[in-house]
């Protein structure tokens, strides 16, 4: 299996899309493919001393409509996943925690045959003295309009999306 054509016909701010040719040696012919290509992702589970995760309800461009999720965010360029994920924390919620408290658990693939991004998965723990409650700082683009404490159960029936799942599932067997 090669690629034999790559090239980019869209280029957007979050993404950009190719279109390639793959010589399917197997097969002895080529397909046709459209790939999306964007940096990696994080998202949060964060748990307080009650054992209960915060969620966010954030707008959702593709499905024009809040959603409940775990927080979440993109990698920028060179910046290492678990700096990210404390950022975006902090930005989302207003908890910045110390880094000894979050802890990468996975990197999962959200839909890897036609999407390049992955999502770092991570847990962080509120604890007393080792956090600090900081203004939320809200991209130019995000909208994130409540955010509540419930039980990992409820959790997984509130938020949608693969990651915030996983992140989930992650805290149930802990």
């Amino acid at each position: 299996m090669r690629i034999l054509k790559d090239k980019t016909v869209y280029q957007g701010a979050v993404f950009k899309v190719k279109d390639q040719v793959i010589d399917l040696e197997n097969q002895h012919q080529s397909i046709d493919r459209q790939s999306v290509m964007t940096s990696d992702s994080i998202t949060i589970a964060l748990v307080n001393e009650a054992h209960q995760v915060l969620i966010v309800n954030e707008f959702r461009a593709p499905i024009a409509s809040f959603s409940w999720s775990l927080p979440a965010g993109r990698v920028n360029s060179n910046e290492d996943p678990a700096v990210t994920a404390q950022r975006e924390l902090a930005e989302e919620t207003g908890y910045l925690i110390e880094s000894e408290f979050l802890h990468s658990v996975d990197r999962i693939s959200l839909s890897n045959g036609i999407l390049s991004e992955f999502s770092n998965i991570y847990l962080a723990r509120l604890v007393a003295g080792h956090y600090q409650l900081v203004d939320q700082n809200f991209d130019q683009d995000e909208d994130i309009r409540n955010r509540k404490w419930v039980s990992i159960d409820d959790a997984l029936t509130q938020t949608d999306g693969a990651a915030s799942h996983v992140a989930l599932l992650y805290l149930k067997l802990m």
